[in-house]
């Protein structure tokens, strides 16, 4: 249930790699955002920046295709030749195209939005009359009025598209071709975006940008499609789950890009993905309500993973039994979450699902330590709205077969792949033929590099995936002590190792896949497992435990299994303070080994910061330590007066028998190898292969742990932490590390030397912690590659696992460290300076080109202020109202268009508003804006500046209004993260609950014992803001300079 970043998977033939130069960094290339900040990856630390344009750059280089409009969505709703002739001859249709064909560079974008709208508003009409659609099927209304920030953003948006397309009734759609404006429109809500430029722009950021973060917020839809005017060309956008495509660039007053446009936006419509569907009228919050045949629950999105990609949508599962809006606010607030929600999109042809795996990891029994999943479900997007989602379930275990639908697409991806392997090993063959037989292997085994690279380039098909997971977890810099950060270190050691007994490798195993203080909601028929975690171990050797850990890692009496065991049954007492996330890169051992040594490739799979450096850059961990210390260091334990009955209750099984004598092998042989290296007499270790071997698993942990330790901050020392020098650059160094990242992937290889934590990389208190991470690097400088023949290494390859759990219980057991057990700051880390290269901060502007509405200034200490009216256009040639302004319905007033009549207001009575059900897709709609947005936008919009005051470290009760229409009544300010919501008539809002404490800003006083959803989602985003950044909150922004 983590918010993880998207992990990096990298497959190439390992005789190609090296000849591939590196991808230098883009200062553009990465970001994501939270209500914390908006800023370039790694970290989102300034909350203040509000305005700056991020996307994948390499995974949004645009896919321009010549028959771009003869695809399915381009050409929905069976349109033929006499339906387009039809539209071409429009009079209005004529008009509208000239209209936007007649600027030149001098006019200002702002005045071309009007005729623009106008021209796509009137073409939606002509679609859905000719395209013969029912009355009660929804209209496509396309608008240019700023966006507005949804109930409880959980991506922090602060962009303003150009223009902006929405579902509402067909009604509105006509009213809506004489509008002079659109309503404020949450993001949520939105179809489509598109964008408007004065002169070249061959980047295409906003729009890249705009689609990207429309992709993210609308997880239901299947596609965006978008498009970008640039002078008199327009080009036409569509961004699925595999790749950013565009058309070639057509004159602007041509009828079949927009068309295809208008076309493309009511297929993405048709073909919504029904069973989730955003709730707009929730007041505090942002809610998506999921329904299939037997799970209906309301879920709170806090994360969405990038676009093209998975594009992971996590969201954490409000307790059931909500059946109002009110009863579901009192559960977001005061109620524990009861699960975990997932939607993404995995490929097609993967060997492994994370639902296969978990039915695998718990076959037996409930493992501890890993989540558990109540409800998963595989299956591939609805090509036709007349037809049903195809369900593409696969049947739990190794060796699953896959469904129909997944064989049908596997199939065309293979014939694919054949096609071009072939044409490679044709053109091969030509060129060779003159050769002699002895080269047939060399390029049997180019053959086959080359098929693989030639498959890690072919576009990937995507198939839905969903899992609700019963489990629930917090994020490491919850720890409550240095003590607890290192039970977390045992526990997820030992739950690694029982993963590799298994035969699976997690592959991912990241700062955010690996949670603490564990609660699950799910038990059913399964026991859980039994497993030696630190908790049991401790109590078995009587070990002295604060107070402040007293209730960790033991099963508490609200747990699942408790309430759930029957009379008679045991359950037990311990359990692991961990919890293990994530496994849509986990594997197969066995199967990965046979894949990657057959094809002489090297996957590459993991979250930069903590992938095992021989994975990130093979060759570049030094080989050169002095391992003889690592002896004493593994036998240390069983010197402890407790530690002989601690390594029993550790090993049950007796897994460490034998390992001290492995360890004096290797120790032994490695000494003489690296005399032997010295005095030239034998070469170098070679450079491993790369296979992803379960002790690379172990180093992402390390990784983990060193990366937790440094930043841990005492909550009250009185030790001088003034020399930060050395952390500073530990942390550069970390946060900019990429996989794939050229010179910067083997940064953190100097740190795996013994002298590296000589220095006070942690804080003063905690310097005699660095021993144990010293230990641990000279276990993982050894180059086992080599020594892989040794017989306890071929029973055991874990070994890592078992050299680790060694040294955490020598240190665990120890009675001389008390700064063990010194409370931790888990509001903010230890603050990192110097790091503005690399976290590149988003800087704000007061002139809103740096969003393309360049009439419209903001600042990011203000609101957007929308204007009563647009500014007026050429008016030579147009009909003029009463009032002398241009008649904004004259030019649709023809033969064959029917003319658009505003509505008229009426008096409504005042009527008891039903109670809004947690989950009625009929009252939850998304394709529903209400007609009071529209009338909101005709008036000219006010704001206060409470939202740029949001997190303001000496404002923490600070109160937040949203954008409120001057015919609104007057209403008593609403905590933050509780704006009005347009859906929500004013007699409803009467019966909202009071509001005793909603802030929205992480305080460990209120929120550090709390699991509501609220307070999941706050230590969430207070995690990623500032464990990832500066490790604080910088300033507010000075009104001189907008910054």
């Amino acid at each position: 249930m983590s918010a993880t970043p998207e992990p990096a998977t990298d497959t190439a033939p390992d005789d190609l790699r090296e000849k591939t130069p590196p991808r230098q960094p883009d200062a553009e290339k990465e970001a994501f955002s939270t209500p914390y900040g908006i800023n370039h990856r790694p970290a989102m630390q300034n909350m203040y920046a509000k305005h700056v344009h991020w996307y994948n750059a390499e995974a949004m280089e645009p896919v321009v295709e010549a028959t771009f409009f003869d695809g399915k969505p381009q050409k929905y709703g069976d349109l033929t030749e006499e339906m387009e002739e039809k539209m071409a001859s429009d009079a209005g249709i004529k008009r509208g195209l000239k209209a936007v064909a007649r600027f030149t560079k001098k006019d200002l974008e702002n005045r071309r939005y009007a005729p623009t709208i106008k021209l796509l508003n009137r073409l939606s009409c002509l679609y859905f009359e000719i395209s013969k659609r029912r009355p009660d099927q929804d209209a496509i209304v396309f608008t240019f009025a700023p966006t507005r920030e949804a109930p409880g953003s959980f991506l922090g948006e602060a962009f303003q598209p150009d223009y902006l397309a929405y579902l509402a009734s067909v009604a509105e759609l006509r009213d809506a071709i004489s509008a002079e404006n659109g309503g404020l429109l949450p993001w949520s809500v939105l179809i489509g975006v598109g964008e408007h430029k004065r002169s070249t722009d061959k980047r295409l950021a906003q729009l890249k940008t705009y689609t990207s973060l429309l992709k993210r917020y609308r997880p239901d839809l299947p596609a965006i499609h978008g498009f970008h005017v640039t002078g008199k060309k327009v080009e036409i956008a569509s961004l699925d789950s595999s790749v950013f495509r565009m058309s070639k660039a057509c004159p602007v007053d041509t009828l079949k890009p927009w068309l295809a446009l208008v076309a493309s936006l009511y297929h993405s419509a048709d073909t919504r993905y029904k069973p989730l569907t955003y709730n707009s009228s929730q007041l505090d919050f942002h809610r998506w309500d999921v329904e299939y045949e037997n799970l209906k629950i309301a879920t709170v999105p806090f994360h969405v993973g990038e676009a093209p990609g998975r594009t992971t949508f996590a969201a954490l599962e409000l307790e059931p039994g909500g059946a109002t809006q009110n009863e579901l606010t009192k559960a977001f607030y005061e109620t524990p979450a009861h699960g975990f929600f997932k939607s993404s999109w995995q490929s097609a042809t993967a060997r492994w699902t994370e639902s296969e795996l978990l039915e695998r990891i718990h076959k037996d029994g409930w493992l501890p330590g890993v989540v558990r999943h109540r409800f998963t479900r595989r299956e591939i997007e609805v090509k036709d709205p007349a037809q049903t989602a195809p369900k593409a379930k696969r049947q739990p275990g190794a060796e699953s077969a896959k469904t129909n639908e997944v064989e049908a697409m596997e199939e065309t991806a293979k014939e694919t792949e054949e096609e071009m392997a072939l044409t490679e090993q044709t053109q091969e063959q030509t060129e060779q033929t003159e050769q002699t037989q002895e080269h047939t292997q060399e390029q049997t085994a180019q053959t086959q590099g080359q098929t693989a690279q030639t498959q890690a380039k072919t576009t990937p098909l995507r198939v839905r995936e969903i899992i609700n997971l019963g489990s629930i977890g917090e994020p490491l810099s919850e720890a409550r002590t240095m003590r607890h950060l290192l039970w977390a270190f045992y526990d997820f050691i030992e739950t690694s190792s029982q993963l590799g007994k298994l035969g699976i490798i997690h592959r991912d195993l990241s700062w955010f896949n690996c949670l603490i203080l564990p609660r699950h909601t799910v038990a059913g028929e399964k026991r859980p497992l039994s497993r030696p975690c630190i908790r049991r171990i401790l109590d078995a050797v009587n070990g002295k435990i604060d107070t402040t850990l007293e209730a960790i890692g033991k099963r508490q009496t609200e747990d699942a299994d408790t309430t759930s065991a029957g009379a008679g049954t045991t359950v037990d007492a311990f359990m692991p303070c961990t919890l293990v996330a994530d496994f849509d890169h986990s594997a197969d051992i066995k199967q990965l080994q046979d894949k990657q040594q057959q094809l002489n490739i090297r996957e590459r799979t993991g979250t930069n910061m903590f992938i095992a450096c021989d994975l990130s850059k093979p060759g570049c961990v030094p080989y050169t330590n002095n391992s003889k210390p690592l002896l004493k260091a593994l036998a240390l334990v069983g010197l402890n007066r407790r530690g002989p009955a601690a390594l029993a209750a550790a090993f049950p099984e007796h897994d460490d028998a034998g390992f001290l004598d492995m360890i004096k092998r290797v120790v032994a042989e490695e000494s003489e190898r690296q005399d032997q290296v010295t005095f030239e007499e034998r070469a170098p270790p070679p450079v491993p292969k790369g296979l992803h071997e379960p002790r690379h698993d172990a180093e992402s942990l390390f990784w983990v742990h060193l990366w937790g330790c440094a930043r841990a901050q005492p909550l009250l020392s009185t030790v001088p932490d003034d020399d930060r020098s050395y952390f500073n650059e530990f942390c550069s160094t970390m946060l900019s590390h990429r996989i794939r990242g050229g010179n910067k992937e083997a940064g953190r290889a100097r740190y795996l030397t013994p002298q590296a934590l000589e220095k006070d990389l942690f804080h003063p208190r905690f310097h005699r912690v660095q021993i144990l991470f010293a230990h641990m690097i000279l276990y993982l400088t050894i180059p086992w590659h080599l020594y892989q023949d040794d017989p306890y290494i071929k029973e055991h390859p874990d070994h890592a696992h078992v050299a680790f759990r060694r040294l955490l219980l020598w240190m665990l057991l120890r009675d001389d460290m008390s700064e063990l057990d010194d409370p931790l700051n888990t509001e903010e880390p230890r603050v990192a300076e110097n790091l503005e290269k690399v976290l590149q901060f988003a800087v704000a502007s007061d002139h809103r080109a740096v969003t393309g509405n360049e009439s419209i200034p903001q600042s990011a200490s203000k609101t957007v202020s929308v204007e009563k009216k647009p500014p007026a256009v050429n008016v030579s040639g147009v009909d003029l109202d009463r009032r002398g302004e241009p008649d904004l319905r004259a030019q649709y007033k023809s033969e064959n268009a029917q003319v658009p009549l505003p509505k008229k207001k009426e008096k409504k009575k005042k009527e008891p508003k039903p109670s809004t059900p947690a989950v009625t897709p009929a009252s939850t709609s998304t394709s529903q804006v209400s007609t009071r947005s529209q009338k909101r936008a005709r008036e000219e919009t006010h704001a206060d500046d409470g939202a740029a005051k949001k997190m303001r470290p000496d404002v923490q009760h600070e109160q937040d209004v949203q954008p409120m229409a001057v015919d609104a009544p007057e209403r008593e300010p609403v905590a933050e993260d509780q704006p009005q919501v347009d859906a929500m008539a004013d007699e409803a809002k009467e019966d909202a609950p009071t509001v005793v404490d909603k802030t929205q800003r992480y305080i460990a006083e209120v929120h550090q014992p709390l699991q509501t959803v609220n307070a999941l989602r706050l230590k969430i985003w207070k995690d990623k803001a500032l464990w990832f950044g500066k490790g604080q909150f910088s300033p507010p922004p000075s009104e001189e300079t907008g910054a």
